[in-house]
Formats: structure tokens, sequence, C-alpha cells
């Protein structure tokens, strides 16, 4: 089976110690699930399956969103259950998708009136903010973490569970398009296709099927689109005025930047989208493995390496740097892919584990170098543990926590 991480306050886990998170669970009566604000196919997908889930477990379980839920998720099973308004205080919050609080909106204010908050995440950018969190920025999605914890409390998945499931694997992974796809992925996906769920038809639905106000939106970002010189980065731009034009609503404009990375030679698109008189709601994608959450976290925002986002004044020398930032972002990139070229050893910083599902060996970090010379394309990620530290100043004892690599790594056989 998988590993992936478990984290307290203080502590990261293997799934060897999920024990706890299904304690926590199984201890708890009434439960709220919250996917984020502007909830996409995986945020979607993830709450009404593990909501679903923990319902065949007994519980009282309250799925809400403080968004409308997207047209084409909204004959998902469960989803016309989704609703804004908590009705009663619950013993357990979970976050499902979310790097940080602010991404469950206002909805927020019901996970501090709870006893307990847990997130379930595969975001590498993220900002903690539960007592106890399931995360694994190696999972594909949101949805493949939850069959994992559906499997561990030994729910049964049902056609309907599977479906949501595989909604969300769909959607997140551009329907098997991204990288960071590896064996477990489909391992999840064959399981799920077990129960019975139509793949043809819900992929159709939930991915392949654009809105008319989708495609208007398309066209009018495409006729505005600009370019760098030499045409890695392309940007463009949506108003209000055009979507109350179109008539389309914000959930119609999201695959627009997925257009635009499309294009052949773009390396970074951008949406910039106005989300009022003050603000623009910027969209990042990226292909060839450039980072893109390293430049959402520079404006505030944050999201995965090749899909990101963040919000920033609608200031023309706010837009101006963060295009300045872009281009500095693909040349840095650039350096670092011929530096690997020329020595491969500098991919071993530190200590690191493999996003590949399978069997796993732990090995020191002297082997990490020749591991990556003979396999320049395993990718591989730090893992850490949190470590207390201290010091004595002025008779004082200061105590805190750091986290520090650990002296292995995990690469996938």
């Amino acid at each position: 089976m998988r590993r992936c991480m478990v984290r307290t306050t203080e502590s990261i886990w293997t799934m060897q110690n999920i024990g706890m998170i299904k304690g926590l669970i199984r201890d708890s009566q009434s439960i709220v699930i919250s996917g984020h604000t502007n909830p996409d196919g995986d945020s979607i997908g993830a709450l009404l399956s593990l909501g679903l889930g923990l319902e065949a477990m007994g519980k009282r379980v309250f799925m809400i969103c403080d968004s409308d839920i997207p047209r084409n998720y909204r004959y998902l099973p469960g989803a016309s259950r989704i609703i804004r308004i908590l009705p009663q205080p619950v013993d357990l919050a979970i976050a499902v998708d979310c790097g940080s609080k602010e991404m469950i909106g206002q909805s927020f204010c019901f996970f501090e009136r709870a006893g307990v908050i847990l997130e379930i995440d595969h975001h590498k950018s993220r900002t903690p903010f539960g007592d106890y969190s399931f995360v694994d920025p190696g999972a594909s999605s949101a949805g493949e973490l939850v069959h994992t914890l559906l499997t561990e409390l030994e729910v049964p998945i049902t056609e309907d569970i599977a479906q949501n499931i595989l909604t969300s694997i769909i959607v997140e992974t551009n329907s098997f398009r991204l990288p960071g796809l590896n064996s477990h992925t489909f391992e999840v996906c064959a399981d799920l296709l077990r129960t019975g769920v139509e793949f043809n038809k819900l992929s159709e639905t939930v991915y392949w099927v654009t809105s008319r106000e989708t495609a208007l939106l398309q066209g009018l970002s495409m006729q505005r689109c600009m370019f760098s010189d030499d045409g890695e980065l392309a940007w463009s731009t949506l108003t209000r005025r055009d979507m109350e034009r179109i008539g389309a609503s914000d959930s119609d404009s999201d695959p627009v930047v997925e257009r635009i990375r499309s294009i052949r030679g773009v390396r970074i698109a951008i949406l910039f989208r106005e989300k009022n008189f003050h603000q623009w709601r910027v969209s990042f994608r990226s292909k060839e493995g450039v980072n893109v959450a390293k430049l959402a976290e520079q404006f505030g925002g944050g999201g995965h390496a090749s899909a990101a986002g963040c919000c920033i004044p609608k200031k023309k020398e706010i837009r101006e740097k963060l295009l300045l930032e872009a281009r500095q972002l693909l040349a840095d990139h650039q350096k670092s892919c011929m530096a690997r070229t020329l020595n491969p050893s500098e991919n071993t910083a530190g200590t690191a584990r493999s996003m590949n599902a399978g069997l796993e060996t732990y090995l020191p970090e002297e082997r990490i170098a020749e591991i990556i010379r003979e396999e320049p394309h395993m990718p591989v990620v730090p893992f850490y543990e949190t470590v207390q530290c201290s010091s004595k100043k002025n008779d004082q004892n200061e105590k805190w926590h750091e986290e520090v690599p650990l002296s292995s790594c995990r690469i996938g056989a």
C-alpha cells in the first residue's frame, strides 16, 4: 500500500500511524466537510465522496461550500445536499483540497466552532491551519487521498462514491495529462471502475463538455492574448463586463487559462480575471516542470507546481511586476535545467522521497546522487521530520521546533 504523510502540529507520520486519524473519525458523531471556494472537480469530488463514505459509517454529515456549484458537477451523487449554512455545532470539521483556511472562505467560521479540525490535502504549497492533517503532495488529487482514507476505514466503495472520486482525479489531472501521475493513481482508478462507473459518460460530463459561455470567453481571451518575445509566456484578461455581457459565471471562466496553456511553445499561461473594482484574480498554469506555485506565493497565493493562483490589486505596476517575475521564473528554470544536465548530482539537495507509488526503498544520502544519475527522470521531493531544538540564553531555556530532512530518502521501485 502506498504511504502518505499524516501531520499533527508537531509530528509527521506515515500510513502506519493513520490509526490516529481513523480513531478521530470513529469517535466523532457529527462531522462537517468543506472544500474550497470557487470549487473545481477535485474539491467537489473529494467533498462528496468523503461525505457519502462517512455517512455509510453512520455519521451525521453536513457538506458545505461557500460558492455555487459549477453546472458540470451539479448532477454528481450527493451534490444536491451541499449547503452553505451549518445548522448545528459539530464534533469534527474536515477541509478537503484546501491549502489554507482562507481557501474555505466564510465557511471557516463553522470550523472555528468545531471540536477538532482535520485537513485532507495534496497541495505542496500550503499554510497548515488544522489540529490534524492528512497530507500527501505526491497524490494526484484530494479524491485519491479520500480513497486511501475510506479504504483504511473499511468503508465499501460504492458506485456513487467511485463516481465522485473519479471526477476528482479526472479534473485534477486534466484527464490524466499532467505531470505527477503514477501507477498508484491508475490502480485507484481500476478499483473505482470495478464498481460499474461509466467512465466515458462521466469524463465527458465533468471534463470534456464545454459550456457555450466558456467557449465565448475562450474566444475573447484568445483575441486579447499577449506573448513574450520568445513565446514562452502568454497572458490574457477577462473583465466583469465581459462576464455580464456573455452571461457567464466564475466557473465558466475557469477552463480559459487551460486553453492558453495549450498553445504551442507556451510554458507559463496567466489569466487575469477582474474580481471586483479593486482586485484581479490571477490563475497560473505551466508545462515542462515550471513551478508556478513559487510565482503565486510571491503575491500571497499558492497552489500546485503546474496550477496555482493569487489575487492582486488592480494596479498597473503590480501587474507588470508579476509578469516580470514570471519571465524571471522561466529564466531561472532554464538555468536550473542546464545545471542539472551538466551536474546531475546537484539534484540531491538534502534528502528526498519519491512520488512514485509501489515498493519503497529507504536509502542513505550518499546513494541519492547515484540513483538520480541512473534514473534522471525520477521525481523526488524532500521528506522531513520535526525536531525539538533548545538553547540557553541569559540563564533562560528557549525551545522551538524545526523541520529538518530525514537522513534517508524514499525511492519508488
